[in-house]
């Protein structure tokens, strides 16, 4: 349950969920994605629509009914991440560490309470008490710290695994589609310009003048044509957007993980149903989905450097596309830019 996600409705909680994890909800299927801390996207998995968004580390959210309606009122929560708790650990064991180091000073002399109590504290033989307590303690808190890194590079093939499996599931639709769409484009592009060849052009600005029978039909033609080259531009931004999502996992080399489970010190182990879908995320079967993702692309997505997989979403601000809507970094994109159909 560290590093995932619960969903709490009426009926009680379910859980724990991974990132990325396709999951039902209502007569939708969606994944939640979440790569900062209390970050979480909740993405339809076939249309990659955002359902909802929360930075508070849990998202209220009705559920998809029949016929669009929505149904009940659930609650995505999120679990600590497993580096937020490994940072507090490293912070717990070098705080004590430091403390004990200046109880051990001489005490002050003067007669306060304070340096009463100083002075009891820095006994040796409390002082020796309270040492070996703290060595138990700090046993216990780095070895919670090294499963906890131990963990980190599961939880990253996790995502990664069911974040490639995801996009394999939407990014030939979207590429079926755009190929549609070209289709229709190429044929707006042929019906102008047979209505072109009847056209003149005014003296004064050059602009195109249709005779009026034509008009309509000129008229008609060049909306067909705009909207199929709107709809292509989108789709196209949409496959490099979803490329850079996973283009960002693979930043560092070695944000894909492994498959390999730890035995963990502290930790409890994983639910046998968990452990029996890690280890079938080999490195041979996510290097032929991610391949597989690559050709469906038409587009690497392994060894990209940070400019190609940024998640600032200035490029997109370029094209004039919210951040928050359009797919790029953590967030899915709007419903305008694919129908999923």
């Amino acid at each position: 349950g560290i590093h995932a996600f619960f969903i709490e409705d009426a009926s009680g909680v379910c859980g724990p969920f991974q990132f990325e994890q396709a999951i039902a909800f209502g007569i939708a299927r969606a994944a939640v994605r979440s790569i900062a801390p209390n970050r979480v996207r909740l993405i339809d998995v076939p249309t990659v629509r955002l359902l909802g968004r929360s930075d508070a580390g849990m998202l209220v959210v009705p559920r998809p009914g029949p016929e669009g309606g929505a149904g009940e009122l659930v609650t995505v929560r999120l679990t600590a991440r497993w580096d937020d708790l490994a940072a507090r650990l490293q912070f717990l064991l070098r705080e004590t560490a430091q403390i004990l180091e200046r109880l051990a000073e001489p005490p002050p002399a003067c007669a306060s309470w304070c340096a009463q109590a100083l002075r009891v504290l820095a006994d040796r033989h409390v002082m020796r008490r309270i040492r070996e307590e703290h060595r138990i303690a700090s046993d216990r808190w780095r070895s919670l710290w090294q499963d906890l890194h131990a963990l980190g590079s599961v939880k990253a093939r996790i995502e990664m695994w069911n974040l490639v499996r995801r996009l394999l599931e939407v990014v030939p639709r979207v590429r079926q589609r755009l190929l549609a769409v070209r289709g229709e484009l190429a044929a707006g592009e042929r019906d102008l310009a047979e209505l072109i060849v009847h056209c003149t052009r005014d003296a004064a600005s050059g602009q195109l003048l249709a005779p009026p029978a034509l008009a309509a039909r000129f008229t008609a033609a060049k909306a067909k044509r705009d909207r199929a080259a709107a709809e292509v531009a989108k789709l196209e931004n949409l496959l490099k957007q979803l490329g850079a999502q996973v283009a960002r996992q693979f930043a560092g080399g070695a944000n894909a993980g492994t498959s390999q489970i730890p035995p963990f010190r502290a930790l409890p182990g994983f639910t046998p149903d968990l452990r029996a879908r890690v280890i079938a995320m080999t490195d041979e079967q996510l290097a032929k989905d991610v391949s597989q993702l690559e050709i469906a692309l038409n587009m690497p997505v392994r060894g990209q450097s940070g400019n190609t997989a940024r998640e600032d979403g200035s490029r997109t601000k370029d094209k004039g596309l919210p951040a928050d809507q359009c797919g790029c970094g953590d967030d899915s994109c709007s419903p305008s830019i694919f129908s999923g159909s």
